[in-house]
């Protein structure tokens, strides 16, 4: 009885032994293979090992910028949704643009943004709310370069041009706009413009114009139709300054009325000339009488355009295409199309784009990136779970420089 035991004792020892030569096998093993796994992340562009610099095109002359997209198969709709050109007018949430340019200011491999407006009238958009938020996206790229430390405090800046507490990095974006002209008829207040004057640099041809005549209200008063109709209309409302039902019971502007439209246009306006002013950097003289004279002047020229600083360049043609060609090309196809844009290279700032990304494709980028974080999170979960269970599995990773808490992957993957 006591030699059995013993056997059994035996093989007991040895299985352990051999669980634990297993274990630590497969240990290393699956190091080795997340190790792997690891090194192999979603690269957007990479080709022959080298990385493109890529910019990403904005077609606003195609967009309709909207809260929420709506699916429709009507074949009218799909008409009326194109543009003059028979390009297809693309329906983008708001939200998903926003995102789209945030990721794309923390992407080192996204250089620029290059937006285009068309004929100057193309682009929908839900109001000043749809691009006030565009705009401030695009500042946050034109922005990316720029490091804030939170404990240091305000001050008048560097020589650098960087702001106290910022550490400012040397590979800076810019973004840069293009449009045949600025003269929608229909937009006294200008959206286009007022987006465009977001970019680093503004482009206009040179045979466009620009119309800035401020931001205008308009209202209907049906009470004359009503009566015509024998309509009685009976409105409670309390307070002079409440104008909505006085579409329905009045012929016309009551002072109050007149009044709250009248501060609001105003308030827009000098909210859209503020933004422009500091986007464009436009000397201290540009105050609310210049702009009023600018509403007066009328439809301006690209000439005129150019001279108070609302435009950088007037190319006859758009230069975009042969500027990216410029850093792709072969050197003496390059020398060629540097000499032809000289005026362009030399009085702006470097541009570093090789090669162009659009909407779609970037878009597919991250949703690839996003799904390749979900995994990383998962795979950090098991290694964590893995360590925390087993001494070999830790001992291997700190063999292997990976620590705990993080292992090898990133602090943003995990948190």
């Amino acid at each position: 009885m006591s030699r059995s035991l013993m056997i059994l004792k035996s093989i007991r020892s040895k299985v352990k032994t051999s669980l634990a030569v297993v274990g630590f096998g497969t240990s290393l093993y699956g190091a080795y293979q997340i190790n792997d796994f690891m090194k192999h992340g979603v690269s957007s562009n990479k080709k022959g090992g080298t990385k493109k610099k890529n910019i990403l095109v904005l077609p606003f002359h195609r967009m309709k910028i909207v809260e929420q997209k709506k699916t429709t198969n009507n074949i009218i709709s799909s008409l009326l949704n194109s543009t003059s050109g028979g390009e297809r007018v693309v329906e983008v949430e708001i939200r998903d643009l926003v995102d789209m340019i945030h990721a794309a200011a923390s992407d080192p491999d996204i250089v620029a943004l290059y937006g285009t407006f068309g004929q100057g009238h193309q682009f929908q958009c839900g109001g000043y709310a749809h691009v006030e938020e565009i705009r401030n996206a695009i500042r946050v790229f034109n922005e990316s370069h720029r490091r804030h430390d939170k404990k240091s405090g305000d001050g008048d800046g560097s020589k650098d041009g960087s702001r106290d507490g910022e550490e400012v990095l040397p590979t800076q974006k810019f973004s840069y706009a293009y449009a045949d002209t600025f003269d929608n008829p229909t937009d006294p207040g200008n959206k286009e413009y007022f987006l465009a004057s977001a970019f680093s640099q503004v482009h206009m041809q040179p045979r466009g114009n620009m119309n800035l005549f401020g931001v205008s209200m308009s209202n209907f008063f049906l009470s004359n139709f009503f009566q015509n109709h024998g309509v009685k209309i009976h409105v409670h409302k309390h307070g002079k300054y409440k104008n909505a039902p006085n579409s329905a019971t009045e012929t016309g502007y009551t002072r109050a009325h007149r009044e709250n439209t009248m501060a609001i246009v105003e308030s827009i306006n000098n909210t859209v000339y503020a933004s422009i002013g500091q986007s464009r950097q436009l000397p201290l003289v540009f105050n609310g009488k210049v702009w009023k004279d600018i509403h007066s002047f009328g439809t301006m020229t690209a000439d005129n355009a150019q001279e108070i600083k609302l435009v950088d360049h007037l190319p006859s043609i758009d230069p975009f295409s042969d500027l990216v060609a410029v850093n792709a090309s072969r050197v003496g196809e390059s020398d060629k199309l540097r000499q032809k844009w000289k005026s362009i290279l030399e009085n702006q700032p470097a541009f570093q784009g090789s090669s162009f990304l659009n909407m779609s494709k970037y878009s597919k980028i991250l949703k690839k990136r996003k799904k390749w974080q979900e995994v990383k999170g998962k795979w950090f979960r098991k290694v964590d779970f893995g360590a925390s269970r087993s001494t070999a599995t830790e001992v291997l990773l700190n063999c292997m420089g990976y620590s705990s808490p993080y292992f090898f992957f990133d602090k943003k993957d995990v948190e």
